[in-house]
């Protein structure tokens, strides 16, 4: 199984997310089963001080070999530089580039730089959205799409679009995201942490320990569409339509936070929806919740969804990007064609008004996660790509 070359993970970041999730347990989960594993992370001054600081706490709890580089632009001579001595260093066989920006980078280390073997590019999402402001980014993207080695898609919605392009067709390849699994997602250690769980998130931000938690877990960023969620929350809160009380909150920080709080005020959702900003104990906060929804406006195989269902909540979502993949409609939760807030409020509703459904899909939805996702499979799938990407 282990393979005689050194991989690296590499990630620009600004805080955390899905893509960064995945970069660092790929670097845990490969250490020991090839010649070397590290993490290069590239910290983005503009992101702010404690979005940077939360990206490092993070990687200290990982655990895994990683070098820290900062950039203050897009493009950095100083950067490419520093970037081109470490990977010599590390005598990098393979970069697993995890954006658009690292994998520019490592194409151009790869074709100028002499310290790169192959160039691995692995798709978290798609973004539609064309603009002349976006433009430079499409641009860079499909640069590296065409001149990487290997291009790996986290949803059969990601593979199957860029399977259609000739170019492309005979090096893409799906690896749907898997979970760590751990004592944390035992279901009796849930069932026995649970009330202590939901007291400190009612010490934290105010919430009703009686009243159904719904979450939405993500950056405020256009691409989470944490209005609908709002719509979906104001809907649900009509007179008559729920059996008990249900609280929201939304939970991340991003450029947003500002707007969607004025505009959660502005609907009237003030002491029903709580913001949390960033939280770096999840355990609590995935302990304590009901519901997870999700309304983005495209994803990958988002990892919060994932993080839920381990501990055993079932999921409401927009049927976008990889959730068909994870979310078994009606089974594990549900799935809403359209951005359609009707449809996710009806939904939830029926996982608010029935505790029994609500628990029943919450252990499918666990059950599955740590069976069809699991660690083992997703690190062997890598290590089978990383083997056929050096044959050539």
């Amino acid at each position: 199984m282990n393979l005689p070359y050194t991989v690296i993970q590499m990630r620009f970041s600004g805080g955390i997310g899905g893509a960064e999730s995945v970069a660092f347990s790929l670097a845990k989960i490969l250490s020991g089963n090839v010649r070397d594993s590290v993490l290069y992370i590239i910290l983005e001054d503009r992101s702010g001080f404690d979005a940077c600081q939360g990206v490092l706490e993070r990687v200290r709890e990982f655990g895994v070999r990683c070098r820290v580089f900062r950039t203050g632009s897009r493009f950095s001579a100083a950067l490419y530089r520093e970037l081109k001595a470490a990977l010599q260093e590390d005598r990098a066989d393979i970069v697993h580039a995890h954006c658009y920006k690292s994998a520019f980078y490592s194409i151009l280390l790869k074709r100028f730089g002499k310290g790169v073997k192959k160039v691995v590019f692995t798709l978290h999402g798609l973004f539609d959205q064309f603009s002349l402001r976006s433009g430079l980014i499409h641009a860079v993207n499909a640069a590296g799409l065409l001149w990487a080695d290997r291009i790996v898609g986290c949803s059969s919605e990601i593979t199957s679009r860029f399977r259609k392009y000739p170019l492309l067709r005979k090096k893409v390849e799906l690896i749907q995201n898997c979970l760590f699994s751990d004592s944390r997602h035992s279901p009796e250690r849930l069932a026995g942490q649970r009330a202590q769980a939901r007291q400190r998130i009612c010490e934290l931000w105010g919430l009703d320990p009686d009243a159904v938690w719904i979450a939405s877990v993500g950056r405020l960023t256009e691409q989470k569409n944490f209005p609908l969620f709002f719509e979906a929350a104001r809907e649900m809160l009509a007179p008559g339509r729920c059996s008990g009380k249900v609280q929201y909150l939304a939970v991340g920080d991003g450029k947003l936070g500002v707007e969607l709080k004025r505009l959660s005020e502005e609907m009237g959702l003030s002491g029903h929806l709580f913001f949390t900003s960033y939280v770096s104990d999840m355990d609590t906060l995935f302990t304590g919740i009901d519901i997870l929804m999700l309304t983005s406006l495209w994803e990958g195989t988002p990892m919060s969804v994932l993080e839920a269902m381990a501990y055993g909540k079932p999921v409401v979502s927009t049927w976008v990007g990889g959730m068909p993949d994870i979310v078994q409609h009606g089974r594990t939760g549900f799935l809403v064609r359209g951005f359609d807030a009707h449809g996710l409020a009806e939904a939830a509703l029926v996982l608010v008004d029935d505790e029994t459904k609500r628990l029943a899909m919450g252990n499918n939805a666990y059950r599955f996660v740590i069976t069809e996702l699991s660690q083992k499979n997703w690190m062997e799938r890598h290590i089978d790509m990383y083997r056929n990407v050096m044959a050539g």
